[in-house]
């Protein structure tokens, strides 16, 4: 998780809140599916409907599935221009996609071990893990 500058926490924020009314505009929910981890959603309910979906699986003959994702992979791989021509292709605003490029591609990530500091290179994919735009993406 790489920390945020209070600059980048408030722009994260907000490009965050405009995604997510994007989105719920351009996607409305299906209602055979359930997504947990957002706003307003419990974490027991992610296994009540696990629960849910195998005993209705069983009662149709095992036509069912439960899928997972492995968060820190997601974000680790997430192609993040992909991510915003696809949306800017739904219907985004051209500058809320590039805002969203903007804040997850271009800040400078620096490790350090033992003393020693290095700049990683320009990424190509990978988001900022933890905030709350690469959890919208």
């Amino acid at each position: 998780i790489v920390p945020l500058s209070a600059w980048m926490q408030l722009a994260d924020f907000v490009l965050a809140a405009h995604l997510a009314r994007f989105l719920t505009s351009a996607l409305p929910p299906e209602p055979r599916l359930h997504v947990g981890a957002l706003p307003g959603t419990q974490t027991l309910e992610i296994a009540h409907a696990a629960q849910l979906c195998v005993e209705k699986g069983l009662d149709r003959r095992s036509q069912t599935g439960i899928a997972q994702a492995d968060v820190k992979g997601y974000y680790d791989s997430l192609p993040v221009v992909a991510v915003a021509k696809d949306l800017e292709a739904a219907g985004a605003s051209p500058a809320l996609c590039a805002a969203l490029v903007r804040l997850q591609m271009l800040p400078r990530v620096f490790l350090g071990m033992q003393g020693i500091e290095r700049a990683v290179g320009v990424r190509t994919a990978g988001s900022l893990t933890g905030s709350r735009t690469a959890g919208a993406l």
